[in-house]
């Protein structure tokens, strides 16, 4: 199964969605195939805007940002959207999943956590800059870098600081995926 991202569509092929995640982490930045040569898919979900991030996945569940200023929830199984959280500026970094949420950053400088089925805001954390790379989660913390110069360490239930270290220089690295806005899982 392959990942490719396209402009402003996510797409899987036929073999499933479930290795999307898992192959989004270490896919390069990926080309798109003439028409004429691309395999088929089960599903494509447009967004507004690029998608140039890493996506995450749980319970049959793909989160993704995009350009469009949003973490969406797709179905891995049918492509449907599930919800959308909107924020005020880009989303390019991979979400961290929990047990029962997922937390992501945004260049409006918000680090944000909600739940994963419903999308329903859980908290969220303002940091002084944009938050572009990818979050991570281990037992009881969720860990964000910020153009600020920060890295915070927050705890997953509440979002409260559980500390910060500063860094000395931009402690978030964005990532570029790929130019193109979809992602499409292929054989």
């Amino acid at each position: 199964m392959g990942l490719t991202i396209d402009r402003g569509r996510l797409t899987v092929s036929l073999l499933g969605a479930l290795m999307a995640a898992l192959l989004a982490t270490a896919c390069a930045p990926l080309r798109s195939l003439p028409a004429e040569k691309e395999a088929p898919f089960l599903w494509e979900h447009a967004t507004k805007d690029y998608v140039r991030g890493h996506a995450a996945s749980a319970q049959g569940i793909i989160f993704f940002g995009s350009d469009d200023n949003a973490l969406h929830a797709i179905a891995a199984d049918s492509g449907v959207a599930l919800w959308s959280v909107v924020t005020h500026d880009n989303v390019t970094g991979r979400p961290a999943v929990t047990l029962n949420s997922v937390c992501f950053g945004s260049w409006d400088g918000t680090i944000r956590c909600v739940d994963q089925v419903t999308g329903e805001a859980l908290w969220v954390h303002q940091a002084k800059g944009p938050v572009s790379g990818a979050l991570a989660a281990q037992d009881e913390t969720v860990y964000a870098g910020s153009h600020d110069g920060w890295v915070y360490a927050l705890t997953r239930d509440t979002g409260q600081l559980r500390w910060r270290v500063c860094t000395g220089g931009a402690a978030s690295r964005w990532r570029r995926a790929g130019w193109q806005c979809s992602l499409r899982i292929f054989p």
